[in-house]
C-alpha cells in the first residue's frame, strides 16, 4: 500500500520529497552528492557520458544485465569484459589490472548479492592508472566494509530501487558521488528529460 501511495503522490518526480531523499541517500552513502534518477540504468548512462570521454574503453563484469552494457555503448564507450571471481561472482581485481591500457577510460565494478567486490584494491588500481572507478551498487544498498558503505569507494556509484532490489520503490534509482561537477551535469541533463506519466507505471 505504501508503494502505491508513493507512486500516486504529487512529489514522485520532483520537489521537496525528492530533495529530502537525495539528502538522506548522500548521508547514508557518505558522499557529498546524491541525485535521484528514473532508473539505475539511466544513472549509469549519465555517469558514463559525463565522466568518461567517448570512444574510450570501459572495463566491466560480463556477469551483468544487458542494459548495463547497452548504457556504456549508448554513451559511446567500448565495453571490455574482465573475468569474475568464481567464489563471489564479483569482478576480479587481477583481471581488471591486466586489461587496463592507454585506451581505458574507466572501470565499472559490480557488487553482486550484497557482497562488495575487491573495491579497495580496485580503487587503488584505478587511482594508480588515473582513471575513474564507478560502482554498480544496485544489489548492495546497505552493505559495508569497516563502516564504509557500498557507493562510497569510487568516483561515482549507482543504486537501484526497482521492484526486485533490496530497497524497492517500484522504480527509480540514484547516483551518489563526491564530484559536484558531475552531479551538476547530471541534474542539468535530467531537467531536460520528459517526466513519464504516472498512469504508464501501472499499464500491463
Amino acid at each position: 500500500m505504501k508503494v502505491m501511495a508513493g507512486s500516486l503522490s504529487s512529489g514522485y518526480a520532483e520537489g521537496m520529497d525528492v530533495a529530502a531523499l537525495e539528502a538522506e541517500l548522500a548521508e547514508r552513502a557518505q558522499t557529498a552528492e546524491a541525485v535521484a534518477v528514473p532508473l539505475a540504468r539511466t544513472g549509469l548512462y549519465l555517469i558514463f557520458k559525463h565522466l568518461i570521454p567517448r570512444g574510450r574503453k570501459i572495463i566491466m563484469s560480463p556477469y551483468t544485465v544487458s542494459e548495463v552494457v547497452n548504457m556504456a555503448i549508448c554513451a559511446g564507450l567500448k565495453p571490455v569484459f574482465a573475468d569474475i571471481d568464481s567464489k563471489t561472482c564479483n569482478i576480479s581485481a587481477d583481471a581488471v589490472d591486466a586489461l587496463i591500457d592507454d585506451e581505458t577510460g574507466g572501470v565499472l565494478v559490480t557488487h553482486f548479492y550484497g557482497l562488495i567486490c575487491e573495491v579497495e584494491r580496485l580503487g587503488q588500481i584505478c587511482r594508480d592508472r588515473g582513471i575513474p572507478m564507478i560502482e554498480d551498487a544496485a544489489q548492495a544498498f546497505g552493505a559495508q566494509i569497516d563502516g564504509h558503505p557500498a557507493g562510497s569507494f569510487g568516483d561515482a556509484a549507482v543504486f537501484s530501487f526497482n521492484l526486485y532490489k533490496s530497497l524497492s520503490s517500484f522504480l527509480g534509482g540514484a547516483i551518489v558521488t563526491n564530484n559536484p561537477d558531475l552531479a551538476e551535469k547530471v541534474r542539468v541533463e535530467l531537467a531536460g528529460y520528459p517526466i513519464m506519466p504516472k498512469r504508464d507505471f501501472f499499464k500491463s
